[in-house]
């Protein structure tokens, strides 16, 4: 622990100490502050300069901000005296203040390059920090002086810089996964096995990435043509994976398989043969009495099929409507589509960066093994979602690691044996709301557990 001695001066002697030793007065702050409460209070301000880019149009007086803040913190952690913590953040706020008035006007001498470098953050240039770092410092180079003056030549070459780096981040947000998906599948020789899918797939990013730097701020076109990307490129994977699995079979095995194909094949085209003969011979039954009973027949019908069809849309609800009642409105939604259920799990909190189960969701997940055994054998694949901060191949990584642990925890269970378990992860590919708001980021974060028994429900 941070030993700490304390020195009493006069007020005088103290005057002249603080004057030798900083360039700015501190804020006052009540005596009786809570300290905890004034270190989260000045974290918030300092992440209000992040966003304000205080850092780089002022950075000497906010760097000092930071500092004083840190001493703040590590000397609460260590138990310091309140007074002691509480001199930090005074003068971390007071440095906070000069750096935000200094930034004010730098900000007027560089105002088009605040706003090309504004952008490129927006478009996620913080996820290469190594990059952002790198330009940050030239323009550093100019604000950190007394007074600031940029040569034309400088500014238009920083401007192009943020520019290059917005439209980068772009790319990467949107095609990251598609292009880290070809090259692994050019490493498994995908030109060579996979060659006419490999090319569409190339060909799709292609089109896509020059689209963005033709028109970088079109969201709905470039989110479609990653889209399109995206899902070629998995294709690739898919159809590699299925050369490995026949690469390691026997020529018998090929074989036998191929033989399985060509009988289900064939029986499929001999049972639609029975079944047009079948209603031929019922269609001509049907076409002999239709001249006397040709009005109650159509009616009768009609009705059946509306009966049929509004029994069948009775139990569909009722399905949806008893799986639902099992989860609360915080753990989960419940819908039908397209004959499959679909769990939205919202209540996994997983830790960050962590695909291990929290303890916390065994009760929900305990409820969704309860409604699939409600539906006999079927299918169940569960799919892991994530927004879209951070690198994209790691949220794709993340996304299927957690979709697996779910997957996972439905496999160990012998009661679930009759159901095909899957996983599939997608990283932020398939938002539900905005990436641009905490509400809509949390939206995105979810596992989806879909359910499709044999029989649709």
């Amino acid at each position: 622990m941070k030993k700490h001695v304390i020195t009493v001066l006069s007020s005088a002697a103290l005057g002249v100490l603080m004057s030798c030793s900083h360039s700015v007065k501190p804020v006052a702050l009540a005596s009786n502050t809570n300290p905890a409460d004034e270190i989260s209070a000045q974290s918030a301000l300092i992440d209000k300069a992040y966003t304000a880019q205080v850092d780089v149009l002022a950075p000497d007086q906010f760097n000092d901000a930071l500092r004083y803040l840190r001493e703040a913190k590590e000397e609460k952690t260590d138990g310091a005296p309140s007074k002691e913590i509480l001199e930090n953040i005074s003068y971390s706020r007071a440095y906070l203040q000069k750096a935000t008035k200094e930034a004010e006007s730098a900000r007027q001498q560089t105002s088009q390059i605040i706003m090309a470098r504004k952008k490129a953050i927006l478009a996620g240039a913080r996820s290469f920090p190594q990059m952002l770092a790198k330009v940050d410092k030239k323009l550093i180079g100019f604000t950190d002086a007394s007074k600031i003056s940029i040569p034309m030549a400088e500014r238009n070459a920083l401007q192009d810089e943020y520019s290059a780096l917005e439209l980068h981040s772009i790319v990467q947000a949107n095609l990251g996964p598609a292009k880290e998906s070809l090259r692994a599948a050019q490493e498994d020789d995908a030109e060579v096995i996979t060659p006419k899918a490999y090319k569409e797939a190339m060909n799709k990013v292609t089109i896509a990435e020059k689209f963005i730097e033709t028109d970088r701020h079109s969201s709905e076109q470039i989110r479609k043509l990653s889209l399109e990307a995206t899902t070629a490129a998995n294709r690739v994977i898919s159809l590699l994976r299925s050369e490995k699995v026949s690469r390691n079979q026997s020529p018998e095995q090929r074989a036998v398989n191929l033989e399985k194909k060509n009988i289900a094949l064939a029986e499929s085209k001999n049972a639609t043969a029975e079944v047009v003969e079948e209603s031929l011979r019922k269609d001509d039954e049907i076409a002999h009495q239709n001249n006397i009973l040709t009005e109650k027949t159509e009616s009768l019908t009609l009705a059946t099929k509306q009966n049929s069809e509004f029994k069948a849309k009775a139990i569909d609800e009722l399905a949806v409507r008893t799986a639902a009642a099992r989860f609360s409105t915080d753990e989960a939604d419940v819908y039908r589509q397209d004959g499959v259920l679909i769990i939205r799990l919202k209540s996994m909190n997983f830790a960050t960066s962590s695909s291990e189960l929290p303890s916390r969701s065994l009760d929900v997940l305990a409820k969704v093994k309860e409604v699939i055994m409600g539906f006999g054998p079927g299918k169940v694949t569960v799919e892991g979602h994530t927004d879209s901060m951070g690198q994209a191949t790691r949220n794709q990584k993340l996304s299927e690691q957690r979709a697996q642990s779910v997957a996972k925890y439905f496999s160990s269970d012998d009661t679930l044996m009759n159901y095909e378990i899957n996983s599939l992860g997608f990283g932020y590919t398939k938002p539900l709301g905005t990436n641009k708001t905490s509400a809509g980021r949390s939206q995105n974060r979810r596992v989806d557990i879909l359910i499709k028994p044999n029989q649709s429900i």
